[in-house]
């Protein structure tokens, strides 16, 4: 599994799992959000909206997760 440094160019994926650090406490099966601004890591994924600081990221859910630790989020997002 390749590990990829911040400002790295990666590959787009659209269907399939994918490895990645919750920043929250993440159930399997919830919708994720991506974080955009506020207290914490731009980009980081997140398990609630926390509607003025993070977006909904369309066609993911978490595979697996616990307490922001590595986990797997499943994308099935065709024909982006």
């Amino acid at each position: 599994v390749p590990i990829y440094k911040s400002g790295s160019r990666v590959q787009i994926l659209h269907v399939g799992r994918i490895r990645i650090k919750f920043e929250d406490n993440v159930a399997n099966g919830a919708s994720l959000f991506v974080r955009f601004q506020g207290t914490g890591t731009k980009g980081a994924i997140r398990s609630d909206a926390d509607t003025a600081n993070a977006a909904a990221l369309t066609g993911a859910i978490a595979f697996r997760g616990a307490n922001a630790a590595l986990g797997i989020v499943e994308i099935s997002r065709r024909g982006v």
